[in-house]
């Protein structure tokens, strides 16, 4: 079987998030690399704890929790069908 990992950061203001397969810490917040080098020392690195419940399953609980107590909330349905969406959408610009 072949191995994947993944890595994607993204910056928000002068920090950003950063998620790895490779490591121990799959997600951290971090100051941006482009940041004054005295913020990133005064600010280490911050483990951020993830669930290893995969994403299809997590919906799927949260669906029909939502249908046990009749809840007529959607966002987290219109959440799914949305990165859905992209995903489709991204391994069609890659030609898969």
């Amino acid at each position: 079987m072949e191995h994947r990992t993944r890595f994607v950061a993204a910056t928000f203001g002068r920090h950003e998030l950063i998620f790895s397969d490779e490591g121990g810490d799959a997600l951290t917040r971090a100051v941006h690399l482009d940041s004054p080098q005295s913020a990133a020392e005064e600010e280490p690195a911050k483990a951020i704890p993830v669930d290893d419940t995969p994403p299809l399953t997590v919906a799927v609980q949260e669906f029909a929790e939502a249908i046990r107590h009749r809840s007529t909330d959607l966002s987290g349905l219109r959440l799914a069908v949305d990165v859905v969406s992209v995903l489709e959408r991204c391994q069609t610009a890659l030609g898969r």
